[in-house]
């Protein structure tokens, strides 16, 4: 879902939509992004809270990697 939003986001900005991009942006950072950090905060995130948002991007590189990964190698049970 993440992967999907931001593409969403890149498309709108490239097909001249930038109005709804912005608000799609605007609902990203001040509507979700609030209640992943209380929830962090919740289970005690510390300052982990505050990466939270420049962390996003980090994740929209990990996802697509661990979705392909396991593509090439079915993943095992741990023991």
């Amino acid at each position: 879902a993440r992967v999907a939003f931001w593409v969403a986001i890149v498309a709108l900005f490239l097909l001249g939509r930038p109005q709804e991009a912005w608000i799609g942006l605007g609902v990203k950072v001040l509507l979700f992004q609030p209640i992943t950090m209380l929830a962090m905060n919740n289970l005690l995130g510390g300052t982990l809270i505050w990466w939270s948002l420049p962390l996003e991007a980090v994740f929209l590189l990990l996802d697509p990697a661990i979705y392909f990964s396991t593509l090439i190698s079915k993943p095992r049970r741990w023991k």
